[in-house]
């Protein structure tokens, strides 16, 4: 499920031509600019084809490969998914008894049956690295493992996998989510947001949780909408547009928000976007006008714990990346300001002032906020 999601934009601060090799991490951790991982990528391809061939500088070759596709384009894209093959496929020849190539062989199966084969493998050699965790946690979650994947997700908890800035932005996404209602997520680290405050800090367990491409798996689809009492679709005519539509317009009447994380997959869908109302970090579906200032007003005044984004007593490695995540806050506050400008709230617009500052100073509309609050 590791794919890159919307906040790219934060990562240039990271952008230094590098000169020697580092370990590259996947971008759901770090993210650096393309020309960083194409120079990488030369300088391990070197070490593994060259050098030592250890199993080491083929993981970090692979994982350069990796961040290129998500960084790319087209043929550019469709090139770089045909070297990354090849690399798993020449390390699990060279080194197939390796954490590293099993991990690296799962990495390149996505979602299937043969990822799982290379999942157990390489735990079996190394059940304690945690890199494994995410990975473990997707599959009890597809497996409907309760037990196991709360034991995952607490372990995650303890181990700060997330920064804290991300697992912050988890708990105000599950507050605002009507009463057994449903969130739609898209990426990774939305989604371990969701399940980490869901199934480790029992924060909000009646709502559930969808990441939209796990939909796509018949096993995962079928158990959550036979919970949901969703009909079942027929799999050869599954696409992400009609499952995000078939969930949305569900006959239950059961609510249905999906994160600002994920809207990308529905903008281009007048059918559905024409139907969303922003109320604060997600968007809810509604086919009849709802009163979506009043929820936002609500969120943010009675359900979002927000002091964070004003003070962090914590450095994480995901710390860039989370400076995403604050910025999904700003087109709700945008809206909330302008309520409380109309009403005379003075305190609480100098309230939001603040965090409104906060939350876009990294982002592209920086600028813009502050003509708004000054």
């Amino acid at each position: 499920m590791k794919r890159i999601t919307f906040f790219i934009f934060f990562s240039l601060s990271l952008s230094v031509l590098a000169q020697e090799k580092e370990p590259v991490y996947s971008i759901v951790e770090e993210i650096h600019d393309k020309e960083w991982y194409e120079t990488q990528f030369e300088l391990w391809k070197k070490e593994a084809t060259e050098g030592k061939k250890s199993p080491n500088a083929w993981y970090n070759y692979y994982a350069a490969c990796r961040a290129l596709i998500n960084l790319s384009e087209g043929d550019e894209r469709k090139s770089y998914g045909e070297k990354g093959k090849n690399i798993s496929k020449e390390f699990l020849k060279i080194h197939p008894d390796t954490f590293e190539s099993n991990y690296v062989a799962m990495w390149s199966s996505g979602l299937s049956n043969k990822a799982t084969d290379h999942l157990w493998a390489a735990y079996e050699i190394n059940p304690e690295d945690p890199r494994l965790l995410d990975d473990l946690l997707i599959h009890y979650e597809k497996e409907w493992d309760g037990p196991k994947r709360a034991a995952i997700a607490e372990k995650m908890v303890h181990n700060n996998y997330l920064a804290a800035g991300v697992m912050n932005w988890g708990y105000n996404v599950l507050a605002e989510i009507e009463e057994g209602g449903v969130v739609l997520s898209a990426g990774d680290n939305d989604t371990y947001a969701l399940w980490l405050n869901k199934y480790a800090l029992e924060h909000r367990t009646d709502v559930t949780i969808l990441n939209i491409h796990m939909m796509l798996l018949p096993d995962y689809r079928e158990k959550y909408f036979e919970k949901l009492g969703i009909p079942q679709v027929d799999q050869k005519e599954v696409t992400i547009e009609k499952l995000i539509k078939h969930v949305m317009k569900n006959s239950q009447g059961t609510p249905v928000h999906i994160a600002s994380t994920a809207y990308y997959c529905v903008e281009q869908d007048p059918t559905v976007d024409s139907n969303l109302y922003l109320t604060g970090l997600t968007y809810q579906y509604s086919e009849d006008p709802i009163d979506n200032n009043s929820l936002i007003r609500r969120n943010f005044e009675q359900r979002f714990a927000l002091d964070y984004l004003k003070v962090k007593f914590s450095c994480h490695q995901m710390d860039q990346i989370a400076l995403g995540f604050d910025y999904t806050y700003v087109a709700a506050m945008v809206k909330l300001y302008k309520m409380y400008e109309i009403t005379g709230e003075t305190d609480k617009m100098e309230w939001l002032a603040v965090l409104m500052e906060k939350a876009s100073e990294y982002g592209p509309m920086a600028e813009e906020i502050q003509k708004i609050i000054h």
